[in-house]
């Protein structure tokens, strides 16, 4: 019987490990200052419909943004197409997202950051609104007890994308259906080991 109740209590701490969520954190500091269409920091892989983005320094020297960022500014011009939206995605997807969006001061900047699920049914969102004549930033910032397949972060003021974003932080999504399935397949098993170790 003392068998059965360490098993049982070693699958538990195993499972509780499975859906343990994983934090992380990044900057671009790591990545090469370049033309991207694609590029993966720390399994975080940031695109933006094949269309190109840069990892530059932008001169938005507040502290949350000081160093390398991406973006669609680079010095003296503005990347092709701004409109459309910058996508982070990460295997297995999100619980919560946040990143840091700066500015220059030089217009005003509309941010917005929403959540997706995997069907593509929006399940968060957040919005920073920077004043023109204001340099330096804020964080915009999303979650769901769902599993968040991917966001979308993007700038419409007045000259759209002409802003720094940085500073990521996420959790991973916890696998809640599949891990609580194999707890209680598991439990089931365990039920009946010991219910066979009484009849024996």
């Amino acid at each position: 019987m003392k068998k059965v109740i360490k098993n049982v209590a070693l699958f538990v701490a195993a499972c509780s490990a499975v859906t343990a969520s994983v934090a992380g954190t990044l900057d671009f500091e790591s990545a090469p200052k370049a033309i991207y269409t694609e590029l993966t920091v720390d399994g975080v892989t940031f695109t933006r419909g094949g269309e190109q983005f840069a990892v530059a320094h932008w001169g938005a020297d507040t502290d949350a943004f000081s160093g390398n960022s991406i973006g669609l500014w680079r010095p003296y011009a503005v990347l092709p197409n701004a409109a459309v939206a910058f996508r982070a995605t990460l295997t297995g997807g999100f619980s919560s997202f946040s990143i840091g969006m700066g500015d220059t001061g030089g217009d005003d900047d509309q941010g917005r950051l929403e959540a997706y699920d995997a069907l593509g049914n929006l399940l968060d969102s957040d919005s920073l609104s920077v004043a023109a004549g204001v340099s330096g930033g804020g964080y915009l910032s999303v979650s769901s007890v769902k599993p968040i397949a991917y966001v979308l972060f993007y700038e419409v003021g007045s000259y759209p994308g002409v802003v720094a974003w940085d500073n990521v932080s996420f959790t991973a999504a916890v696998p809640e259906p599949q891990s609580g399935l194999l707890m209680a397949a598991g439990l089931g098993t365990m039920g009946l080991l010991v219910r066979r170790r009484r009849r024996g």
